[in-house]
């Protein structure tokens, strides 16, 4: 008894030394790394002899038939990788590479996340062509049920020769290591006397009397203005001249919104330097972005400060770090030091900051921990399941029903609070206020007002401020209109999903300014 005694300890320590390992994992620690020096340096990988072939310190794959591929692959420690966010790529060079079919095809510097129920194949798209080397990278989450991870290179659905050199996998972010206690104190919520802040996302370009509407008529309380460009190209004195006008418009609106009785949450929707296609925002891949970011939060906190009609600043829609070169800040550390910026220039306003990757909000923020600055706000953005609250954008099936079974899982409301867990573990661990900067569902979507009762009716039971995407934008969204996809008339009766929008609205208290 008492061997076997020390046998269990024995395989408890090992067990516990493993999970402190990978506990330890940090951003920037090296998952895999090979530069092909030598010819010995390629046996690990699994290939076929005519297509790969050791050149000269890199890997060369050719492929001369277009419905054919020609990859190699390798396996990576999945044990270590689950539940983590890694970035991943190597150095390419391509000759002759055909434009595929589709866009998901071409030169492949891509995972393979083996699942229970579906794969995922997280890779850069759109890569075909001659170029010399040039670093193709992406950023993938590994999740916690993977059965298996392999990196995968090489030509699919093309023909042409590429070289691949220089491969290196990395953390990019662990998850967070959740705190023994929860935090005390008071909770900060930035609207004081205010149980509750309940209205709508709306464009810059909004006419006065909408807004009159929803703040009287509609009885909200507060309003997510768009600081939003619509303009090409995004140069530097394009987006300096269109920010001083867009400002202008936020002083005009500020006067009527408080005449309404909205507190105003100052949305900077397009970041400096806009986004990349299959990349993330630009301030993720020049410093010169990263400064411009402080420097017009500098310029938006001096010139709103002490006006009590603003609640807050909302730092970045959806921010999108995408692989992020040597030297540059990741979106908390960045976050961080515009928050701290904004609370020098301004001491009372609320600072709101939403976690990078907004797809899965209870994916995105176990990887992200508290902004060490006071008086910040946590927001999310919610759209789950995307293929039913979107469906029928960009092509997407229509047709699709809540509750039901969607992507294989049944959603209800016990899924959708399942999926939001994640932000409400972070909401009582840290003693934060969480902000829904944007919820939603397409009009035409089935039994729509249900989603959006029982979405809202969650964010009600936890104490979360929200505002409704959005109020007369994109026809889509809107909840005056009815559910025929094609008629862009506003209904003559008050729809199901504007009757669940105002119910609540009905519940706010107004500022007491």
């Amino acid at each position: 008894m008492k061997e076997i005694t020390k046998v269990l300890l024995c395989v408890w320590m090992v067990l516990t030394m493993a999970l402190s390992c990978q506990a330890q994992l940090k951003p920037g620690d090296v998952v895999y790394q090979n530069d092909f020096s030598d010819v010995s340096s390629a046996k690990e990988w699994h290939f076929d002899p005519q297509q790969m072939q050791w050149d000269h310190g890199a890997l060369r794959v050719e492929s001369q038939d277009l419905n054919k591929s020609a990859k190699i692959f390798i396996p990576l420690p999945v044990e270590k990788l689950r539940a983590m966010q890694v970035q991943f790529g190597a150095l390419v060079k391509a000759q002759n590479v055909a434009k595929p079919a589709q866009s998901y095809h071409g030169v492949k510097v891509m995972l393979q996340i083996t699942l229970p129920h579906k794969n995922s194949y997280p890779q850069r798209n759109d890569v075909y062509g001659t170029f010399d080397w040039q670093r193709v990278e992406s950023v993938a989450t590994i999740p916690s049920d993977a059965t298996a991870v392999y990196l995968v290179l090489g030509l699919e659905q093309t023909t042409g020769v590429a070289w691949f050199d220089d491969i290196k996998i990395t953390i990019a972010h662990p998850p967070r290591q959740r705190p023994e206690h929860p935090a005390a104190g008071p909770l900060y919520t930035g609207h004081p006397g205010i149980p509750r802040l309940r209205g709508a996302m709306i464009r810059n370009s909004i006419d006065p009397a909408s807004t009159s509407l929803l703040g009287t008529t509609w009885n909200a309380n507060v309003v997510r203005f768009q600081l939003v460009w619509w303009g090409a190209p995004l140069t530097d004195e394009a987006y300096n001249q269109w920010l001083d006008k867009t400002l202008k418009q936020l002083d005009a609106f500020l006067v009527e919104a408080r005449k309404d009785g909205l507190m105003v949450v100052v949305d900077l929707h397009t970041l400096p330097g806009g986004r990349l296609k299959d990349v993330g925002d630009r301030i993720f891949q020049e410093k010169r972005y990263q400064d411009k970011l402080v420097q017009v939060w500098d310029k938006i906190a001096r010139r709103y400060r002490g006006n009590t009609t603003v609640w807050g600043y909302d730092l970045a829609n959806e921010p999108k770090e995408g692989p992020i070169p040597p030297g540059l800040l990741d979106w908390h550390d960045l976050a961080t030091k515009v928050a701290q910026t904004v609370r020098r220039d301004d001491p009372d306003h609320a600072i709101i900051v939403q976690p990078e990757g907004a797809g899965d909000p209870g994916q995105a923020i176990v990887y992200f921990e508290p902004i060490p600055v006071p008086g910040v706000v946590y927001s999310i953005h919610f759209y789950l399941p995307w293929p039913y609250a979107a469906q029928g954008v960009n092509g997407m099936p229509v047709g699709v029903k809540y509750p039901g079974t969607i992507g294989g899982k049944y959603w209800d409301k016990k899924q959708l609070e399942k999926a939001l867990q994640p932000v409400i573990e972070f909401q009582h661990d840290y003693n934060v206020q969480i902000y829904v900067g944007e919820a939603g569902v397409v009009r035409w979507a089935p039994d729509a007002d249900r989603w959006l009762d029982d979405v809202i009716s969650i964010f009600e039971e936890n104490g979360w401020d929200w505002t409704y995407h959005a109020f007369r934008e994109w026809h889509g969204w809107n909840v005056e209109l009815g559910s025929d996809q094609n008629n862009q008339t506003p209904s003559p009766v008050e729809t199901d999903r504007e009757k669940v929008i105002r119910s609540w609205f009905a519940k706010n208290q107004k500022p007491a300014w």
